[in-house]
């Protein structure tokens, strides 16, 4: 009789140590990002903001991005190109997927500039997307 309890003490008691286990490894979400509103995070997150660049034009291959953070609470760690057109077809778009990692909490707001040249001129530097973000432990 005592032999049943403790093995269904032993079992509850295993159980239940696994489970505080996993609550505290740290979780990691990927963020999409959007213009015009607060985009909540974690120190943990990835942050990801999704543009396009056109494909076959002139200036497909000479589009760069420059992310501009007030507080410095963010930094790019990479910048993917994907492109999902068929090889013998012109024309279409090219994803750019921009992604950032947060290195301290607080609240920043970051501009993303897109230029079409690798030289700038002063006209690309007024058009840029406003992002709002708020980091938490």
């Amino acid at each position: 009789m005592i032999k049943p309890i403790l093995l269904t003490l032993a079992v509850v008691f295993l159980l239940s140590c696994n489970n505080s286990a996993k609550e505290a490894k740290k979780k990691s979400d990927l963020i999409i990002m959007t213009p015009g509103g607060l985009n909540d995070a974690k120190l943990a997150d990835t942050l990801v903001i999704y543009e396009d660049v056109c494909r076959s034009c002139a200036y497909e291959k000479s589009t760069h991005f420059e992310v501009v953070d007030s507080n410095g609470l963010v930094k790019v760690s990479k910048i993917e190109t994907i492109d999902n057109n068929p090889p013998n077809v012109d024309g279409g778009s090219i994803d750019k997927h921009i992604y950032l990692v947060p290195v301290k909490t607080g609240r920043t707001k970051i501009k993303l500039y897109k230029f079409k040249d690798e030289h700038p001129t002063a006209e690309d530097s007024i058009m840029f997307k406003t992002y709002d973000i708020q980091i938490k432990e």
